[in-house]
């Protein structure tokens, strides 16, 4: 398979690249840059095309929504860490899903899966909060 393949084909390469494309757009609504949309368009662009061939979970893009929009409001509003944990159990869960596939293409091991579902649940929660930091610092 050719290496530029091989980054966007589902299900590791294509939800590693909606997980960039979700971090760096959230993070280019809180502080706005050219640069950073653009790169999270791009992503979002290479994510849909990993995306084509394969389709992902709907409950898994639900999810995964739900679990950045909860961590968005955790660092909004006061709710005392309820909305994180919710957030982040929301995005391990949608990642799960998402790294799950239908037949036509190999399953990820389940110890893969579950350090992809973690590690993509936390880069989301430390983008978020930069972003909400950056944001409410401002002058």
């Amino acid at each position: 398979m050719p290496f530029a393949i091989a980054i966007v084909s589902p299900p590791a390469g294509a939800y590693a690249w909606l997980v960039v494309a979700i971090a760096g757009l959230s993070y280019a609504i809180y502080v706005p840059s050219f640069v950073i949309a653009f790169a999270g368009a791009t992503a979002a662009t290479l994510a849909a095309l990993g995306y084509l061939h394969v389709p992902p979970d709907a409950a898994g893009l639900v999810l995964l929504a739900l679990g950045v929009l909860l961590l968005n409001l955790e660092f909004l509003r006061p709710t005392f860490g309820a909305a994180a944990i919710a957030g982040l159990s929301a995005a391990m869960t949608g990642s799960w899903r998402l790294l799950g596939v239908v037949p036509p293409v190999a399953p990820l091991p389940a110890a893969l899966r579950i350090a992809c579902a973690v590690a993509g649940a936390l880069v989301l929660l430390v983008i978020t909060e930069r972003a909400v930091r950056r944001y409410t610092l401002r002058p």
